[in-house]
């Protein structure tokens, strides 16, 4: 544990832990918090991916913390697995490629929906983010990475209508 479970007034309980691989993650019970649950809106989260060196370690530790059924995707050259609670998706994870340094360490990246992927990774870097994966159409959508001034990453992903109702259920 890295930081032993915090109370944030009304907005909830978190406490951070780190996982065998070494990627930092966050439990939260987030009470009656509202904004942690808009979905499926411009600006807000609509995934969260794991970008990992081991697969296989990382699919049981998962497994076991939060009973996640780990179903996996084809999506092209990379590996990909998709973690499953019933028949919803919840999370992803990817092996890291030559896209990522073999030395970054295993993290967890966030995915929020903007309307256009293009213009918003524009003026990020206007901003002062960092473009670590331009604008790239995938079969989700049109998505970016970026790095804000202090190393922060995020993923934008503008969803391709059609895949979009599937975002939360498919395989």
């Amino acid at each position: 544990m890295l930081i032993e479970p915090v109370e944030h007034g009304n907005l909830g309980l978190s406490a951070m832990f780190v996982d065998p691989e070494g990627a930092d993650f966050c439990v939260v019970d987030t009470y009656d918090f509202p904004g942690a649950r808009v979905v499926e809106e411009s600006s807000s989260p609509v995934w969260i991916e794991l970008a990992v060196h081991d697969l296989a370690a990382e699919r049981g530790f998962y497994g076991e913390v939060f009973g996640w059924r780990p179903v996996d995707r084809d999506y092209g050259a990379l590996p990909y697995t998709e973690f499953k609670v019933g028949d919803e998706s919840v999370a992803g994870m990817v092996a890291m490629d030559e896209l990522r340094a073999a030395a970054e360490p295993s993290h967890w990246m966030p995915y929020v929906e903007v309307a256009d992927c293009d213009a918003a990774a524009a003026r990020a870097s206007e901003l002062g983010a960092r473009i670590q994966v331009g604008p790239t159409t995938v079969e989700p959508g049109r998505y970016a990475v970026l790095a804000d001034p202090t190393g922060a990453r995020l993923g934008i992903i503008t969803p391709d209508p059609v895949v979009r109702r599937s975002f939360r259920t498919a395989p």
